[in-house]
């Protein structure tokens, strides 16, 4: 499951530069934000690639018999 993989290294790679910066308020404002958007990005291609897996398995369920059997008529 490469969107699975795509996940855990994003939250691994967060925690090894979150915890090397300084802790300094201002780089952990900086660096929060920057997760912030970084989890956006990596839950989103997440959903993505199961959006992607679900309209592919379920379309050969529902989509394309029907299809074929209009193009057999």
């Amino acid at each position: 499951m490469p969107a699975l993989l795509k996940l855990f290294m994003h939250v691994y790679i967060s925690w090894v530069f979150f915890s090397a910066s300084s802790w300094s308020e201002n780089a952990l404002q900086q660096w929060s934000w920057l997760w912030l958007l970084d989890s956006f990005v990596a839950l989103l291609s997440f959903w993505l690639d199961w959006e992607f897996f679900l309209v592919k398995s379920w379309g050969k369920i529902f989509i394309h018999p029907r299809v074929n059997r209009d193009l057999s008529e």
